[in-house]
This record gives C-alpha cells, structure tokens and sequence, in this order.
C-alpha cells in the first residue's frame, strides 16, 4: 500500500461525506482502542482571569 503524505491524507477526507467520515471515525476508534470525544477545556483571557483574582482576593481579605 501506497503511503499518504499528511496533505494527500487531508485532501482524501475532504472528499468523503458525512456519513464516510463517522464510519473512518468509528473505525480508527476500534483499530487503536481511542475515542474520539472531544474534552471539555475551559479558557478564560487574561483579563478574566485577573478579574477573578481580585474578587478572590477581596473576599479572602473579607473574611480575615
């Protein structure tokens, strides 16, 4: 068998529907025991990160 360059790989999924796509999902799931369910991440910019911060802070310093 012929080996895919990444971008041959990429334009060969392009091409395949909905319906191909779940199955090959289904199917690299099985072959090498993975799942493909996306995690949960939770990102917050900088700026909302500080602001919590700073009411963290307020509150401990309440608290004292």
């Amino acid at each position: 068998m012929a080996k895919l360059t990444t971008a041959e790989f990429i334009e060969a999924i392009k091409e395949l529907s909905v319906l191909e796509l779940n199955e090959l999902v289904k199917a690299c799931e099985e072959e090498f025991g993975v799942s493909a369910a996306a995690g949960v991440v939770v990102a917050t910019s900088g700026a909302g990160a500080a602001e919590r911060k700073r009411r963290l802070s307020s509150t401990l310093s309440l608290q004292k």
